[in-house]
């Protein structure tokens, strides 16, 4: 099974350790906030990962899309 460069220290018998090209590997963000949290930090937090993923052509869920 191949595994992310930073994993190959674990060395696990029975995997076989391969290499990744990890420049083009996306991993989510994944945000857990208070239901009625509006604070500003977090809004600010929000809208500038938006803004990185839009300029990355990365797609995502907004809130909102989920349903």
């Amino acid at each position: 099974m191949p595994v992310p460069h930073c994993l190959h220290s674990l060395k696990r018998p029975g995997v076989v350790y391969n290499a990744l090209d990890e420049r083009h590997r996306v991993y989510p963000i994944i945000m857990s906030t208070r239901l009625l949290d509006e604070s500003e930090d977090i809004g600010t937090l929000q809208r500038m990962i938006y803004a990185l993923y839009d300029e990355q052509g990365i797609i995502c869920m907004r809130p909102g899309q989920l349903h």
